[in-house]
């Protein structure tokens, strides 16, 4: 029996997530590389949800400076790092007696001239920077994506590295990082275990749009989306993804996060010109015009949120509107959805995006709260067979073949019976 246990589905499911992030904690690339010493950070925007990584670099021990575009933001700011403090402490995380200390380490201002103080800058934008305020050879971490000015990267002599923080899932976050342009291999190990050391899991990859996380949740939106466009009903879609391991659909992932961001992260990661786009602007649309009383795709209730009840009648009327759709082919939803993803994920490691298959799982159960037994979506396709999902891919590409089109690593892997990990 213990044996049968040992060996059951969900127990290697969990071996193979446990064994990610072991290999993602242990990178070899930076085994033996010295680092910087890092007392003093930076935090560069406007948006109060900085106030969290105000939190973690406070907590972490270093001096941080703070600097906000004008002082609206900069109240505001700092209002919500207070509140922070305050949950920290009733949640059993901080010390009441530590507050002050806390507070006393870190300095809200609109100065950018304390910048060459700081051996790490986090940038989330918005604020100008004078190149003569900034030190040669600073880490300056481009936060989410942000894309920095036109010629910021020869103004400013510095070590240009994107990074993207999840909130934690599993009681620690993940991070994802990658080079902008060359950088000092030093720099790039500073970075790793500076968040290592507090307990993130760090992921490291090349430089491209989504990095890894969210090419794969848009490609699982897309998928939704084509499916939804072909005739397949939301709430089978949406519940396949949960059948996969997806603590919710991908529309409701999209509700979360904003129709309109989550439709800017498809045409930056995919292109202008995707087809799926054209359901997510319109809905998008209907709802900041306020002819749609919702969220988006789903209402919120008392304790949940659920697809919106007018949601069908909406789509009725929006085919009405449409011309030449595709057709649902006989093709099970979940195995649907699942093709999509393991595809994008062929494809990531096929133009070298990830060296490390795992990360790709690693990520989904790290920050999009993939369940853990369940391994994630490319430990899936291993233990069901590359072959049979590669089979069930030829009928969904006449519904999108930018989606559904095998790519070249994922034919060959399914021809030579390979698997994604060992």
């Amino acid at each position: 029996a213990f044996r049968e246990r040992l060996n059951a589905q969900d127990a290697r499911g969990l071996r193979h997530v446990y064994t990610a992030e072991w290999r993602a904690r242990s990178l070899v690339e930076f085994q033996g590389v010295g680092r910087r010493h890092v007392d003093t950070v930076a935090i560069l925007g406007a948006d109060a949800e900085l106030a969290q990584d105000i939190l973690f670099c406070v907590q972490s021990g270093q001096t941080v400076f703070v600097i906000c575009p004008d002082a609206l933001s900069l109240a505001q700011l700092k209002g919500a790092f207070d509140i922070l403090l305050k949950i920290a402490v009733k949640q059993g995380r901080l010390d009441q007696s530590k507050i002050e200390v806390h507070a006393q380490q870190v300095s809200f201002g609109t100065d950018t001239s304390v910048l060459n103080l700081a051996q790490i800058v986090f940038d989330a934008g918005a604020v100008e920077i004078s190149p003569g305020h900034v030190k040669p050879g600073t880490i300056w971490c481009v936060l989410n994506e942000y894309t920095p000015a036109e010629g910021l990267r020869e103004e400013l002599p510095v070590e240009l590295i994107s990074l993207r923080r999840y909130r934690p899932v599993f009681g620690a976050a993940l991070a994802e990082t990658a080079p902008l342009g060359k950088v000092d291999h030093e720099s790039y190990a500073t970075v790793f275990h500076y968040f290592s050391s507090k307990g993130d899991t760090v992921l490291c990859c090349a430089d491209v749009p989504g990095l890894i996380g969210h090419r794969m949740i848009t490609t699982g939106l897309r998928a939704t989306l084509a499916l939804i466009v072909a005739g397949a009903k939301i709430q089978d879609v949406e519940a396949a993804a949960q059948a996969i391991g997806f603590p919710k659909g991908f529309l409701f992932m999209c509700d979360r996060l904003g129709l309109e961001m989550m439709s800017e992260a498809v045409a930056r990661i995919f292109g202008d010109d995707v087809e799926e786009l054209t359901l997510l602007d319109d809905r998008a649309a209907d709802v900041a015009s306020g002819r749609v009383l919702s969220t988006g795709f789903c209402v919120t209730g008392e304790t949940v949120m659920d697809i919106d009840p007018n949601l069908d009648t909406w789509m009725e009327e929006w085919f009405e509107e449409q011309d030449d759709l595709p057709i649902l082919p006989e093709v099970s939803i979940e195995r649907a959805l699942q093709a999509a993803l393991v595809n994008e994920a062929a494809r990531m490691l096929e133009d070298g995006t990830i060296e490390r298959p795992q990360d790709v799982d690693l990520c989904m159960v790290k920050a999009f709260g993939f369940a853990p037994m369940k391994g994630g979506p490319l430990f899936q396709a291993d233990e069901q067979g590359l072959l049979g999902l590669l089979r069930s891919m030829t009928p969904l590409i006449e519904v999108s073949p930018d989606i559904w089109q095998p790519c070249t690593k994922m034919q060959d892997m399914a021809k030579n019976g390979e698997r994604f990990v060992s």
